[in-house]
């Protein structure tokens, strides 16, 4: 959700740090996280006691080598894993809006829990249109409305203009000439009978003795 996080109860922050806990806790048993500290632990000691640290080299060198490199291979795959990540919350949090819209509608909520909702709504709806409005720009109401909707409708007519292309698209310039002259004398019929209509409706009627 936009905005600033809102804070959890405590009970919600004691589940969370205990997930997150537990989830450590299996993570460090793992040899590859330690190398870090190990080698922190190493350096310390031979400081320490006074030994050469030329006796870490095997130890350190693949630790330290080409850290430009390496960090920026950290940073790529951390930022593909952010994307990873918005996916899977923005389901996440799709899923559940729309699970309790569904209560909503469907009347299984009490009313406490519809005021709840009703908060819910209210801040989300002013994050939601605050997102749209800062990627789109300041909105200004339509002072005509015919030449806004013509123009939000150009890219629907032109691509139903090149749909209409590409059926042609082979024909001979014969063929072509030929499509065209019905054309023409398609749109010459059509005149003439609006024409006729036309007169007819303006045409003074004649009284009758």
């Amino acid at each position: 959700m936009q905005g600033e996080a809102e804070p959890m109860d405590s009970s919600s922050a004691d589940i969370i740090d205990g997930l997150f806990s537990k989830a450590f806790d299996r993570w460090i048993k793992r040899d590859e996280a330690n190398k870090g500290v190990d080698a922190i632990a190493k350096v310390v000691s031979f400081i320490q006691s006074g030994r050469s640290i030329k006796e870490l080299e095997s130890d350190v060198v693949p630790l330290l080598s080409e850290q430009a490199s390496k960090a920026n291979i950290l940073q790529a795959v951390m930022f593909n894993h952010q994307m990873e990540r918005v996916v899977l919350y923005w389901d996440a949090r799709w899923r559940m809006e729309r699970d309790l819209w569904e209560d909503l509608r469907e009347q299984k909520l009490t009313p406490r829990e519809k005021l709840a909702l009703l908060q819910l709504a209210s801040k989300e709806a002013k994050e939601a249109a605050a997102y749209i409005n800062a990627t789109t720009g300041a909105f200004t109401p339509m002072t005509e409305v015919e030449p806004t909707i013509e123009k939000a409708g150009k890219h629907s007519s032109s691509a139903a203009l090149a749909i209409k292309k590409k059926e042609f698209e082979g024909t001979t310039p014969q063929g072509r000439e030929i499509i065209r002259r019905f054309t023409f004398k398609a749109k010459q019929a059509a005149d003439k009978l609006i024409n006729e209509a036309l007169a007819k409706e303006n045409k003074p009627n004649v009284g009758t003795k």
